[in-house]
């Protein structure tokens, strides 16, 4: 509560100081000037280009931006780009990410950093879709403007999808939350949920999302498809709320034909002991600093890729995941916590329970590092330059390594987990280390509904056990 409440002081002091002049702007006096100079300073803004053709405009100057090329932002730069281009606007080291999808104009028309390092940026989007995300340890609130709807991203762990044009604005959650006001109404959206607001009314109540079906929009307009307008596509879904789904039907399986015990090829063994699991400071997302006893147990070097899968439903005959098929050596993805498990047992192992998965990925010792790498979030920027878009090969990134000889247990594809160590909604499930495009520390817990599409389209697997042969 005291953090909270300090955010939002943080938050009004930022409301409460001038804004800078923008397009149909009031002119800031010399009085307010001085004293937001006294306050705030210039946030730090870089754009680049991920596909050509991207356009900066400052003061009537367009500069044509090359491919995997950087620029400087300042407030009032308007961003265009060409329906082949796709840009990405950083704030503060990554801490506010804007991905500019082909065939968008935007303006920044503020971005302020106050002395205690809050961020506050607002942007006018003319037309087209863009994808705000604010990453986990962000201290930062995003305001984004339309023509006739104002969306507010207050805090940090929010992804969002914004669309457009003359005829609807379109919000989706794809994590976190957000408010959406328009004619003095507001509709806040969560994870997992979508609204749209039309010319001259207030926004439409929040409705469940497919997640499935915005993952694949999002790939398919990065990779230059014809794809229809996100304001349709969302349009167009059921006017419902998300429901909870009625438990998912047993899953076959199969027993494999190999011994009772799995080989120990392409498994690391972590030894016995006492592991420290959680973060220092507790939340919605980490439980508090604990010390937690392990007997020793072996866990897959790697996610279990789409090769090794499809060995699994021949086997079984089981029904393929939801993003089907897939690269051989990419991680599965698009499977529920029952199909995991079913996996796991088929290979005579079993889900790792969460104190497991998260010994793994930190390491032993006191205070272990909350990435697989060490403590730096951005891995002294090799982060940054993971596919945001889809799963990339197992263990073909040498840096996302833990100190335990674990691979890829940071992004990639959320991994499902057994026995959790800390307190989770009824008949939720845990999944850990985040996915592609969203990483997440090694201490974050993400409960879900065990079926909740959102988190299966881009979940996968890695098994444990507690021996192996020969062990």
């Amino acid at each position: 509560m005291k953090q909270q409440l300090h955010r939002c002081a943080r938050w009004l002091a930022v409301l409460l100081l001038p804004v800078l002049a923008g397009t149909g702007c009031a002119a800031i006096s010399a009085a307010d000037t001085t004293s937001s100079q006294a306050t705030v300073s210039p946030t730090q803004a870089d754009l680049t280009a991920l596909e050509t053709v991207v356009e900066r405009l400052r003061a009537g100057n367009s500069l044509a931006i090359q491919q995997d090329d950087t620029v400087d932002i300042q407030a009032n730069d308007r961003i265009a780009v060409d329906e082949s281009g796709r840009g990405l606007l950083r704030f503060n080291q990554d801490r506010l990410l804007i991905e500019i999808f082909r065939d968008t104009e935007l303006q920044v028309s503020e971005a302020q950093l106050d002395p205690e390092g809050f961020i506050f940026v607002r942007l006018s989007q003319t037309f087209g879709t863009t994808r705000a995300e604010l990453n986990t340890l962000a201290d930062a609130r995003l305001k984004l403007e339309t023509e006739y709807a104002t969306i507010t991203a207050p805090d940090g762990d929010t992804e969002l999808l914004v669309c457009h044009a003359k005829a609807v604005t379109c919000i989706a959650a794809l994590e976190g939350t957000a408010e959406v006001e328009a004619l003095g109404e507001v509709v806040t959206v969560n994870a997992g949920e979508a609204t749209y607001v039309f010319p001259g009314e207030p926004p439409r109540p929040a409705l469940c999302s497919n997640e499935g079906e915005l993952t694949q929009w999002i790939e398919d307009k990065r990779d230059g498809e014809e794809v229809p307008p996100l304001g349709k596509v969302v349009s167009g879904w059921p006017q419902e709320p998300c429901q909870t789904q009625a438990p998912p039907a047993s899953t076959t399986i199969t027993p494999s034909a190999s011994p009772s015990l799995p080989l120990a090829d392409g498994m690391v063994s972590i030894e016995g002991g006492r592991y420290e699991v959680g973060a220092a400071e507790a939340d919605d997302y980490h439980t508090g600093v604990q010390e937690i006893e392990l007997a020793g147990f072996w866990i897959d070097e790697h996610e279990v890729t789409n090769a090794q899968y499809q060995a699994f439903l021949d086997a079984t005959g089981n029904t393929p995941p939801v993003n089907w098929p897939g690269e051989a050596n990419h991680p599965v993805k698009g499977v529920s916590w029952d199909e995991a498990s079913a996996y796991c047992a088929w290979a005579n192992k079993r889900l790792p329970t969460e104190a497991e998965w998260e010994a793994a990925a930190r390491g032993s010792g006191p205070e272990p590092p909350l990435y697989p790498w060490g403590p730096d979030p951005s891995a002294d920027g090799q982060a940054y330059d993971l596919p945001l878009g889809d799963t990339y090969e197992v263990g073909s990134q040498p840096f996302n390594r833990s100190p335990l000889g674990v691979y890829d247990m940071a992004g990639n594809v959320w991994e499902w987990v057994g026995e959790p160590y800390g307190p989770v909604p009824d008949g939720n499930r845990i999944v850990r280390g985040g996915r592609y495009g969203l990483l997440r520390d090694m201490a974050y817990r993400q409960a879900s509904e065990p079926n909740n599409q959102r988190f299966v389209a881009v979940a996968g697997i890695r098994c444990a056990a507690d021996q192996v042969q020969g062990d």
